[in-house]
């Protein structure tokens, strides 16, 4: 997905450049369960109308779709819709929608919804407090609002272990560099510690959080976006200092067996709408 940010320019990374598959491909593998978990029932059940906010690769709708069945709707929106184009026979079930749209233009049509789910979305907006006002007034009386993102501010290195001559400097510093980007790019990277308050100001019910992180080790299991996101953001740092030697350092570093560091902080926070007996 790209959307435009507060400071005019666009998401940092690329959605149809050639890292953008192994990105999505390891945020699904990172992420998937816990975000299953947190739609568990009685949040998504059969018969519902979802709305998933930049669907991405699709992997979330392709769960809702399976859920809600052949009597609900689950419409997948992104501003780049092509990594749900590859979709095996999932548009086939009748039961998904998927469309270009920006949020940023108010809710899509097809609401009042049971469900709206947005991962790592708002974090990237000029305006998440008012985009989560829009998505909250388009739920239908006690339906439920689902936002995830990654929090990165808490100052302390994730760093759990390094090979010996590892350099624990160098990583830091990478993380710092893709974190300036980011923030360089509109992303406010304390957003997700904000997301419940923002619920309960929204009147939302049942509000609750949960923060998810794992380890990530240098073996081919380790699932590590630090790669990754090293590669798609490396000209950007690059040109504001960090040379590409460093860069192919780090990366070297960080694929060692030896290697494990925590992941980025997910936080996961859920609301539900008032039903028609709880409005005021």
């Amino acid at each position: 997905m790209s959307q435009t940010t507060n400071t005019g320019a666009r998401y940092a990374f690329d959605s149809s450049g050639p890292e953008s598959f192994a990105q999505y491909a390891r945020l699904e593998r990172h992420l998937d369960q816990t975000t299953a978990t947190r739609l568990a029932p009685p949040v998504l059940t059969a018969g519902m109308t979802c709305w998933e906010v930049g669907a991405g690769g699709g992997s979330i709708a392709r769960l809702m779709s399976r859920i809600v069945g052949p009597s609900g709707l689950v419409i997948a929106t992104d501003l780049d819709t092509s990594h749900m184009t590859r979709w095996d026979g999932v548009t086939e079930l009748n039961n998904v929608t998927v469309m270009r749209h920006n949020v940023l233009n108010g809710p899509v049509k097809g609401g009042p919804f049971d469900l709206i789910h947005a991962r790592l979305l708002l974090v990237h907006l000029p305006t998440p407090t008012e985009v989560l006002r829009e998505l909250a007034n388009a739920l239908a009386p006690g339906g439920w609002l689902v936002i995830e993102e990654y929090e990165m501010t808490d100052p302390r290195s994730p760093l759990l272990a390094v090979p010996p001559g590892g350099d624990v400097a160098l990583f830091d510093e990478v993380l710092a560099a893709i974190a300036d980007e980011l923030t360089r790019h509109g992303a406010d990277l304390g957003w997700g510690r904000r997301v419940h308050q923002t619920m309960l100001a929204e009147g939302l019910l049942d509000v609750d959080s949960i923060v998810h992180r794992e380890s990530w080790s240098g073996d081919p299991t380790g699932n590590m976006l630090y790669d990754i996101n090293s590669r798609q953001l490396q000209p950007q740092m690059e040109a504001a200092g960090l040379p590409a030697k460093r860069l192919d350092e780090f990366r070297c570093m960080i694929r060692d067996p030896r290697f494990a560091a925590l992941s980025y902080e997910f936080v996961s926070t859920r609301g539900r709408a008032p039903r028609k007996a709880e409005q005021s």
